[in-house]
């Protein structure tokens, strides 16, 4: 009797530590989307999805905390949301928007680059620029300034003028060559909405190639100039 009873006090305290390891791996790390929880951005220190895994669903200034800076090798973004990373802590140095999943951030020259992570469209696909307050989504203040694009290097050929931000750019944004700032910093996207890889600059750039954008789809004010 006492060693069916030893027995069944060691399968209730062994079931007990699988569901208080399931529960942190839920809350720090795991890696995986759940079905029903689509919510946030899963990040790798190996490519293709591999080695070790942990999962953010607020905004995080700081990986350094979670032992995860300049580690990131991959990442995967739930369905409908967007994420911008930087590679200084509270989102300074040169940031890339992010959304669906990146097998290999050494395409992008991000591998093992980044240091903050942040929210900055969705849950949900909305259109719109939201804060989800439940869930830490970001809502870029809303900054002044102005800068004119060129469609040929050096400032010249044809240019347009933008002073607020421009989710979409169209045709003259996909033959813009260089960018001349008049006011404030600005942050130039090579995909619409803000999508794709972006690049922060608070200067004029003569040459967006120089720089790793082959076009700039759209633009928005970020700030001051540094």
């Amino acid at each position: 009797m006492l060693q069916t009873v030893s027995r069944t006090r060691t399968v209730v305290l062994g079931f007990g530590l699988l569901v208080a390891a399931a529960t942190m791996a839920s809350a720090q790390g795991g890696g995986q989307f759940r079905d029903n929880d689509r919510v946030g951005i899963a990040v790798y220190d190996n490519v293709n999805f591999e080695g070790q895994a942990t999962m953010f669903r607020t905004d995080v200034p700081d990986l350094r905390d979670y032992r995860m800076n300049d580690r990131i090798s991959s990442l995967r973004v739930a369905r409908g949301e967007f994420w911008e990373a930087c590679e200084d802590a509270e989102y300074r140095g040169r940031c890339i928007v992010f959304s669906g999943d990146e097998r290999d951030l050494r395409d992008r020259g991000w591998n093992d680059t980044i240091s903050s992570l942040r929210r900055v469209r969705g849950p949900g696909g909305r259109g719109d620029w939201d804060r989800d307050r439940d869930r830490g989504g970001f809502v870029p203040p809303a900054f002044g300034g102005e800068m004119v694009l060129f469609d040929r290097p050096g400032y010249r050929g044809r240019l347009q003028n933008v002073t607020e931000p421009a989710p979409a750019l169209g045709e003259f944004g996909s033959r813009a060559r260089s960018a001349q700032v008049l006011d404030g910093a600005w942050e130039l996207c090579e995909g619409p909405r803000f999508s794709g890889r972006c690049v922060r600059i608070d200067g004029s750039v003569p040459d967006l190639g120089r720089i790793g954008l082959a076009s700039v789809l759209s633009a928005r004010p970020v700030g001051p100039a540094r």
